[in-house]
């Protein structure tokens, strides 16, 4: 199968987990024999650029006609099965689709994040879930709020992108087939009005996988990975931590963020904290050793995640998790798995983290079913197997979309289908 991917690379500045699955993606598919062409963009190239590269980026978010007339003359000389597009911000913008919809091949897109309904991309606001510009099908409500970085001015080509496209009807018009990670994410986009027919369900796999620790080799601790920001809730975890005292196991904090320095200084001035270790953001295989070697993962989120990249790593790797009961988060983490608690909740996540910290005989078989997630959910062979399930759908809703077409033509201007 010939296929074109389609993907703006975020700043190199901020490790993005949407780049490693893009990444991930085409080499998948050209191991399994599929001839590939990536087409890409670099956001590093606008930030480069300074202030007159943002004005024009946020220009064209809405519909960027330079960028498109390109990949158009791209998927004319490859001539694609199948063209799947993964980021288009900022630079393809979502008018890349009705462009392309001339072409024959089916368009697949995968919903990595909520930016075409969304101006924050993660329906949240302020650190904490926000769906009003849903309920109200309006982006009045992202402008009022300053929902992209608390900005009026960043967040009015957002705004008017999903105006636009919603007006235009630019999805359900010109994509065949929606790749969504999660059944809370597939509900999200239907709530928004995206076709439910449209849109598969196709969890993140992990490429390259190292072989699970045994448990009897593995260290008495306890594990976060990820950014330190206030929608991530690590403050809470910081809290629950310091409320076990001296009982609680050895916490691992990997990763940085703005939250870094307010945590540390929590930490610091508790009589408390000698068993939790900031270890800020290490080199990618050195924060997976860390976590391959430990007995267990909080991913305490106050917002709406996608399909934390981390929780895929941890079944994996055959660590258990306890996560925040919030979204995509409840689809992700199965009672066979893990645990939940109440997101933003200290006590919660502190009553999760004891009641399975004490039972290590249970601890242990919650690590065994998240390998068998992991096999049956989320290697290379069970998610490539998916995706060419969902081109082949694709490339039928195409065919039948080409015949209405040609019917239609035919009764405007025959009168009768013939």
């Amino acid at each position: 199968m010939r296929i074109l991917l389609l993907h703006n690379y975020y700043g190199s500045s901020a490790p993005s987990g949407e780049n490693t699955a893009f990444d991930e993606e085409c080499e998948l598919l050209r191991n399994a024999g599929h001839e590939v062409h990536a087409f890409v963009k670099h956001s590093d190239r606008i930030i480069a650029r300074g202030l007159y590269g943002k004005i024009e980026a946020g220009i064209r978010v809405p519909w960027n006609s330079r960028v498109i007339d390109e990949v158009v003359g791209v998927a004319k000389d490859f001539a694609p099965d199948v063209i799947h597009v993964h980021n288009t911000f900022p630079t393809f913008s979502p008018g890349v689709f009705s462009a392309l919809s001339a072409q024959s091949a089916a368009i697949v897109c995968t919903l990595h994040n909520f930016r075409y309904v969304c101006a924050s991309a993660m329906l949240s606001r302020q650190g904490l879930p926000c769906t009003l510009c849903l309920e109200k099908r309006s982006v009045l409500p992202a402008l009022r709020h300053r929902c992209y970085r608390d900005s009026f001015i960043d967040t009015v080509p957002l705004a008017f992108s999903i105006a636009l496209h919603r007006r235009l009807d630019t999805f359900n018009r010109n994509v065949d087939a929606f790749i969504t990670l999660t059944p809370f994410q597939k509900a999200k986009f239907v709530e928004a009005g995206f076709r439910e027919s449209s849109l598969h369900l196709r969890p993140p796999f992990y490429a390259a996988a190292p072989a699970a620790i045994p448990w009897s080799e593995r260290r008495n601790t306890v594990t976060y990975l990820g950014r330190l920001g206030t929608e991530k809730g690590v403050d809470i975890l910081v809290a629950a931590w310091l409320k076990w005292g001296k009982d609680a196991p050895p916490l691992d904090i990997i990763g940085d963020g703005p939250e870094g320095a307010r945590l540390r200084d929590q930490i610091g001035e508790s009589t408390r904290s000698g068993n939790i270790r900031f270890l800020g953001s290490l080199p990618f295989h050195e924060a997976q050793k860390l976590l391959a070697s430990s007995k267990l993962l909080v991913i305490p989120s106050r917002v709406f995640e996608g399909y934390p990249m981390v929780a895929r790593e941890a079944f994996a790797l055959g660590v258990p998790v306890i996560a925040s009961d919030i979204g995509s988060l409840r689809d992700i983490i199965e009672r066979g798995v893990g645990d939940r608690f109440e997101a933003g909740n200290a006590p919660a996540l502190l009553e999760a983290a004891r009641r399975n910290w004490s039972d290590q005989q249970q601890l242990r078989r919650l690590s065994m079913e998240a390998k068998n997630k992991y096999e049956r959910e989320l290697s290379p062979a069970t998610s490539l197997r998916k995706l060419e399930e969902i081109y082949a759908t694709a490339i039928d809703a195409r065919k039948a979309r080409a015949v209405n077409v040609r019917l239609l033509r035919r009764v405007k201007y025959d009168g009768v289908p013939r």
